[in-house]
């Protein structure tokens, strides 16, 4: 029997591929700020090559739950996987296997969801590890901003300049509450009513806009909110600004999100 199924606490999805080498010490960091709530960590692993899995088995916590995968499905497939093996948990925090906790994020949104029925997703202040802001929260992407932001981003431009500044939201105070249209799906605190009433993620999108768009459906029902009472530390690899293979992969997810959403060019 799946004592999995009866779990109806915190469930922090990690999917991981080739993360040797911050994996460890990201686990320990949610461990050592779990004070106060009944949590459990899965880890859906997408085939990794490398010492990934062994460095998780080897940290001493009966909280750790990993799923190994035999081949490669993608970002959201491994965090619905993870969602399906606790099916009454109430909520789902989406965590990405670069981020690193520096408070008790846990404990605060969990409170903040059950004090906010009309909140479906939150998430917090994301830092670079010298304490600089990550202007994460966007509003719903048109093919202009995407492509400007993945080919134009080089040239000194005032307009495009004023243009990413707006899809990147830094006209709102990131030192305030906001709400949000599209959330980064490195740090996603989700309802698990909601979560579970929208499909999870959309399993079409390997990699890439897989969460622009399910701000964009929790939004439909539910508000996403900005709240920077807390924060993550984030070692942020931009991964298809330097490869062909990740580049391509972007670009077929803008393809179906915008055949999704419709196409909005500007």
């Amino acid at each position: 029997m799946n004592n999995n199924m009866d779990f109806n606490g915190l469930v922090v999805s990690i999917v991981t591929y080739n993360n040797q080498e911050n994996i460890k010490e990201v686990i320990e960091s949610i461990i050592e700020h779990s004070q106060g709530i009944d949590f459990k960590i899965v880890v859906f692993d997408n085939f990794s090559s490398d010492d990934t899995v062994s460095l998780i088995k080897s940290i001493k916590c009966d909280k750790i739950d990993v799923v190994e995968s035999k081949y490669n499905y993608g970002f959201g497939y491994g965090h619905n996987r993870n969602a399906e093996r606790y099916p009454l948990a109430e909520n789902y925090l989406i965590y990405n296997p670069d981020l690193f906790l520096t408070d008790n994020l846990l404990y605060v949104f969990s409170k903040k969801m059950k004090e906010n029925e009309h909140i479906g997703l939150l998430v917090p202040r994301v830092e670079y590890p010298n304490g600089d802001l990550q202007y994460l929260c966007k509003r719903n992407p048109t093919f202009f901003d995407l492509f400007m932001r993945r080919f134009l981003k080089s040239f000194n431009c005032e307009y495009l300049r004023k243009r990413q500044y707006y899809y990147e939201m830094r006209d709102k105070d990131y030192n305030e509450t906001f709400g949000i249209e599209y959330a980064s799906g490195c740090c996603m605190f989700i309802r698990g009513e909601t979560y579970r009433s929208i499909g999870g993620f959309d399993e079409n999108i390997f990699m890439y806009l897989e969460d622009a768009d399910i701000t964009r459906r929790i939004n439909i029902t539910k508000k996403s909110m900005y709240e920077p009472s807390n924060k993550v530390k984030h070692i942020w690899n931009k991964g298809a600004h330097h490869s062909i293979k990740l580049m391509l992969i972007n670009i077929k997810s803008a393809f179906y999100y915008f055949n999704k959403w419709g196409w909005k060019m500007i």
